[in-house]
């Protein structure tokens, strides 16, 4: 096509359809990719910056990271919602993720491996947010008057898995906006 071609009035509606469809859930991604960086970079800082350092920096950055990790995830369910009821059509596979594993009769294989790189990333946060949630509620715990402290083997392995899933995310994010991104034809 020339820079004269006018584009077809159809692909302008479709395309203005779907940009005005995720205007409102791409605001709820913006705001967990900002939250998930900010949760991320404090949570290293506090994992890898000796505290005796300056315990009040490192307690600040405790806050921020437990603050701006729950913000993440409360940002990030409308759209993980809202994405798979627009890639599937419905939101079925998110309360039973083994039916993901079904490959349609129709469906293209690079869109089959797209599916399945989205739904390990949905298991892989959802799991780094429960780590989380595990590894603060001692202090959520005691903050409300209750003393209760797991053994420190349990708290150790839930605070290895919680940092081990930080990478994963990451990783497993960037495989499926690479993959978006070269099934949408932009790939160099």
């Amino acid at each position: 096509m020339s820079a004269d071609t006018p584009i077809p009035s159809a692909a302008i509606s479709r395309s203005q359809g779907h940009a005005a469809r995720y205007r409102r859930p791409a605001r709820f991604l913006t705001a967990s990719i900002v939250l998930f960086g900010t949760a991320s970079s404090s949570g290293l800082y506090y994992y890898l910056v000796p505290h005796d350092l300056n315990w009040n920096v490192s307690r600040v950055m405790l806050i921020l990271h437990i603050f701006s990790g729950t913000l993440t995830f409360l940002a990030l369910t409308p759209f993980v919602v809202f994405h798979q009821k627009d890639q599937e059509g419905r939101s079925l596979f998110l309360l039973m993720p083994w039916l993901t594993f079904r490959r349609r009769k129709d469906e293209h294989p690079r869109k089959y491996r797209q599916r399945l790189l989205g739904h390990a990333l949905n298991g892989s946060f959802l799991a780094l947010t429960l780590s989380g949630f595990f590894v603060a509620l001692p202090g959520i715990l005691w903050y409300a008057g209750v003393v209760w402290m797991p053994e420190f083997l349990a708290y150790q392995i839930a605070n290895s898995i919680h940092l081990g899933f930080t990478f994963i995310v990451v990783g497993l994010l960037a495989l499926h906006l690479r993959a978006r991104r070269s099934a949408n034809g932009r790939s160099r």
